[in-house]
């Protein structure tokens, strides 16, 4: 009995775990000493029960968030040893991505996009020094390679592709230099190419994919009714046995 629960309890809620897109966001990956940065957990459905963590704590401050199902969390004044992975976590062993972020006690950080990058978009890295200098001369570097000096400590790469995708850092003479960050580039989906129907040949692209999309409509009716049955059903026994 108590194995049959589980399958009801299972069926009405597992696949809304499966599909749902939890997920978290930095305020930045890197920061100085002192600095605040936030997390921000997206996708939930139980804002009030979700929290941001790393491997030694949760994060204490949080609010929940002005768009639905979002939470920010935040640390005000961050150390070096707040440096690490972070993610938000709920109940039931539920869990985000994980992002690491860098809290430097060093004079230079490096400032680069906090999510994934689509190719052919434009991305600018920017070498923040502690102390305010005439000296913005920034090097940069990507995957210990230098690619590029930039006398206003900006770096802009134009039309992003997967090559670009990597670990960057950058340096400012007589400061210091930064910690890497991954800069992640996310691969455009191509478009479906619409075939034309050639006398003999049989059906075009396009008329397969509506098929395949109607097949596969009418296979989530099928599950979904058959997942309806099964619970009228098993809910007079469940009742009858206890």
């Amino acid at each position: 009995m108590v194995a049959l629960l589980l399958l009801l309890v299972c069926l009405l809620h597992c696949g809304k775990l499966r599909d749902a897109d939890f997920h978290m966001v930095p305020s930045r990956l890197q920061l100085f000493e002192y600095e605040s940065v936030s997390f921000t957990c997206q996708g939930f459905d139980d804002p009030a029960g979700w929290r941001v963590r790393n491997v030694n704590e949760f994060t204490p401050k949080c609010l929940n968030g002005a768009a639905p199902s979002t939470v920010t969390c935040t640390i005000d004044y961050a150390l070096k040893s707040d440096s690490g992975g972070y993610w938000c976590e709920g109940g039931g062993g539920r869990r985000s991505n994980s992002v690491n972020i860098t809290v430097s006690a060093g004079s230079v950080v490096l400032e680069s996009p906090v999510l994934p990058v689509m190719e052919g978009a434009a991305v600018t890295l920017r070498c923040r020094s502690r102390k305010p200098s005439s000296n913005l001369t920034a090097d940069f570097y990507k995957d210990g390679l230098l690619i590029g000096t930039s006398p206003t400590g900006n770096m802009t790469i134009q039309n992003v592709s997967k090559s670009d995708d990597g670990f960057y850092k950058c340096k400012i003479s007589g400061a210091g230099e930064s910690a890497e960050s991954h800069l992640m580039i996310r691969a455009v989906a191509p478009n479906p190419t619409v075939g034309s129907v050639v006398s003999g040949a049989g059906e075009s692209a396009e008329s397969r994919l509506t098929v395949r999309a109607a097949s596969t409509d009418h296979s989530v009716h099928v599950l979904l009714l058959f997942r309806s049955v099964f619970i009228l059903v098993s809910v007079p026994l469940l009742l009858l046995m206890l």
